[in-house]
């Protein structure tokens, strides 16, 4: 069987006159204006005020604080999975500012992680 010489294939016959044109993008619809990505969704999220009861007292403050809060909480009670992530989030946060001094001691934090890790196991 023979094709004629004179038809294209492919993907020039089907963009036609089209292809890159001078001035168009190669993705013309693209991201929409405005179309924000995970990071921006969370930030706007974690910054929403929720009201809680504290003390008997009703509070208004952000998510980002009330996930703070529950997370100590949780670790305080004795959670084996919160305390590893509340330790891994200060040691992080120390070595970030390079400061140690009013921190947990480091030997503490080996220590108590070990006990976790020996409690999931």
């Amino acid at each position: 069987m023979r094709t004629n010489p004179n038809t294209r294939s492919g993907l020039a016959s089907r963009r036609g006159a089209r292809a890159l044109c001078k001035g168009q993008s190669g993705n013309p619809k693209g991201r929409p204006r405005g179309a924000k990505n995970l990071a921006t969704m969370m930030e706007k999220v974690l910054k929403e005020p929720v009201v809680i009861s504290e003390n008997g007292k009703r509070r208004r403050i952000t998510k980002r604080e009330a996930l703070i809060k529950q997370l100590v909480n949780k670790a305080i009670a004795g959670d084996p999975r919160s305390i590893k992530l509340l330790l891994a989030e200060l040691r992080e946060i120390d070595d970030r500012l390079g400061t140690d001094d009013g921190g947990i001691p480091l030997e503490v934090i080996r220590r108590v992680l070990a006990r976790v890790d020996r409690k999931d196991a």
